[in-house]
């Protein structure tokens, strides 16, 4: 079908002729939608809820009529009339997102498909897009409601969602159908939010990046897809809001136990413990766009996560966000520029029910313009308060990962600019206050893995506390600021400390 001749549907009687050709098992969707309120008892002008797709307050108006049409409808018309271009899907998407016809690009989406072999595009228009469209269609059965609590900036809660809804939510995301959160300027209640909708993916470079997402993002729908087993289970997610620090200048808790691994990884070796996301303050960071760090490969792995930009708002900085039950579907190569997407990936943490043993914390290190200003003793405070709020762990009823070893690395460093010097020293002390144990990655640096384990063996070997090392710390802060700061802190430490 030629895109430029799919109806517009901008009229009550275009839309009713449409659902009538929708398959009954679709068209249930919209036809038995659960008890939602009306326009007037709606509670979406307060920042408590997420509005959904579904939602009879998300509405449109028809120009030709002027009449107050229900976006849902429109969404269930479009998305149920067979696709098999990559025109007609940008055309689908941007029916019931015509204020955006001129502003959102498809273009790595397109270059995406024409790459493809002639099998694979008969694969992805006649199974996988009809297949994401039918999991996309059924949200208002997997969902109580037409809304969602959001996980409020300063508000501990604790929310859990099914893998299935997780599912019928990302399909959503894909075609951009999720309201209110296109624009994000400061007018919009949403600014402090991540963005969700799939738009920026699809004109995002580089492509070879742009690609490797995208196939990502299709694998875990082909194995929804495939089999409904695949999306059964809960995800949590606990928001967690910290009040009371450690004094640690004045801590006496002993230095504690470190495992150095260059070899392995966070996602692999460190699968059962609790794993760290060197996230943004806004979750999820460049996944949906253009980046592709450890955070952003992170949730390519497990493309369950990408739900927590619908709900979680930007974390301050006494905050972080747990996250149970999150399956891998794929494993990837390379890093940055060079992520790539490298197979299936089975999960062998899952039980018999769906639920998958897998236990991630979400703490954000301070970017810096001037990596310097890192060793002022307020920005040090900041980051070890940040991973004490998650690294101390969290313990309720059916969900315990306060004794998990914690599987880290270079939080902080790379695009961060943070020293990975300071920060597996940060985090040192902090497993230490926390009395856990400290699985460090330093992901393929053999020569920084060996000097790290020299200097955690030379503090043990001298008793110190976590109180010693911050004053080492401090130290060298001020030598910093007055710029006579030697070129290792490692060496420093060593000299400031002196031999047992």
């Amino acid at each position: 079908m030629n895109p430029n001749k799919r109806l517009r549907l901008d009229s009550q009687s275009t839309l009713d002729h449409l659902l009538d050709s929708v398959p009954q098992r679709q068209r249930r969707s919209y036809e038995n939608l659960p008890n939602i309120p009306s326009p007037s008892s709606s509670k979406h002008n307060q920042p408590m809820f997420v509005k959904l797709p579904h939602s009879n307050t998300n509405v449109y108006v028809c120009h030709s009529t002027n009449r107050t049409l229900r976006k849902w409808d429109q969404i269930v018309a479009v998305l149920s009339t067979p696709i098999t271009s990559v025109d007609e899907l940008e055309e689908a998407i941007l029916q019931y997102n015509s204020s955006w016809r001129r502003k959102w690009s498809f273009r790595g989406l397109k270059k995406f498909i024409n790459i493809l072999s002639d099998k694979e595009k008969q694969h992805f228009f006649k199974r996988l897009i009809p297949g994401m469209v039918d999991i996309a269609l059924q949200l208002p059965f997997h969902c109580g409601g037409d809304e969602l609590p959001l996980l409020r900036s300063s508000k501990q809660q604790t929310f859990v969602l099914s893998r299935k809804l997780v599912s019928c939510l990302l399909a959503n995301a894909f075609f951009c159908t999720i309201p209110q959160r296109n624009f994000r300027g400061q007018d919009s209640k949403f600014t402090d939010y991540p963005s969700i909708n799939f738009d920026a993916l699809f004109r995002s470079e580089p492509e070879n990046v742009c690609f490797a997402k995208l196939r990502c993002i299709f694998h875990y729908f082909d194995r929804i897809i495939t089999s409904e087993k695949e999306s059964l289970g809960d995800l949590k997610l606990h928001r967690r809001v910290f009040k009371t620090w450690p004094q640690w200048d004045l801590s006496t808790r002993q230095i504690g136990d470190l495992r150095v691994d260059s070899k392995g990884t966070i996602e692999d070796e460190g699968s059962l413990m609790l794993q760290v996301d060197f996230c943004n303050a806004m979750i999820g960071g460049g996944v949906i766009s253009s980046g592709s760090m450890q955070e952003e490969i992170m949730f390519l792995m497990r493309p369950e996560l990408i739900v927590t930009r619908l709900l979680c708002a930007r974390l301050k900085d006494n905050e972080c966000l747990f996250i149970n039950g999150s399956e891998r579907f794929n494993n990837y190569e390379g890093y940055g520029n060079t992520f790539s997407f490298a197979g299936d990936h089975i999960d062998k943490n899952k039980d018999s029910t769906g639920n998958v043993n897998s236990e991630i914390v979400a703490i954000d290190a301070i970017k810096y313009n001037n990596p310097e200003e890192q060793y002022e003793p307020r920005n040090m405070i900041r980051d070890l308060n940040k991973a004490f709020s998650g690294f101390s762990g969290f313990s309720q009823q059916n969900w315990d990962n306060s004794k998990l070893p914690i599987a880290s690395g270079n939080w902080g460093s790379g695009c961060f600019r943070g020293s990975k010097h300071l920060k597996s020293l940060l985090q040192l002390m902090v497993v230490s206050e926390a009395g856990r144990e400290l699985v460090y990655f330093t992901f393929g640096d053999d020569e920084f893995a060996e000097e790290l384990k020299g200097l955690h063996a030379h503090l043990k070997s001298l008793s110190l506390t976590v109180g010693d090392l911050w004053r080492g710390l401090i130290a060298f802060g001020k030598k910093v600021q007055q710029k006579e700061a030697p070129e290792s802190l490692f060496d420093f430490l060593i000299c400031f400390f002196g031999s047992s």
